[in-house]
């Protein structure tokens, strides 16, 4: 074999043994338990009172809310909120699919005059499904 054609069969072996031989599974599961907020025992929920249940009542009851928000000079809106859930993100090329299911808690205060002046109360299940495509 001449020095030329040696040359060649070395580059191309070189060459060769650089390519994956087949191509990569880029499929991915991933799964998460998430917590978000601060429970809270919601069985005094329906001892709340409009105009009547104090501040001091819902922080005895509840705890400090999770977050506040002044929503005009003599009002302030006052939030209590947790959930659990379980993430899965699926990740196939530039696919990704997510899916979160749970179970969720959000009472929300309206606070005039340190009384209870509305409030509203979701508990219960949920589930959210996501496509999108990867970036």
């Amino acid at each position: 074999m001449n020095m030329k054609a040696a040359a060649v069969l070395l580059l191309t072996l070189l060459i060769a043994g650089c390519a994956d031989p087949k191509p990569a599974d880029t499929a991915k599961s991933t799964t998460t338990t998430v917590r978000r907020g601060r429970d809270f025992d919601s069985s005094k929920v329906k001892d709340i009172q409009k105009g009547k249940t104090s501040t001091q009542e819902i922080i005895q009851w509840f705890g400090q809310p999770y977050a506040k928000k002044i929503v005009s000079t003599n009002q302030v809106g006052w939030l209590y909120s947790w959930r659990q859930s379980i993430v899965t993100v699926n990740r196939s090329g530039a696919t990704v699919k997510g899916k979160e299911t749970g179970f969720r808690k959000r009472l929300e205060l309206l606070i005039g005059d340190d009384v209870v002046m509305n409030y509203t109360f979701e508990e219960g299940p949920y589930q959210t499904d996501g496509n999108r495509d990867a970036k």
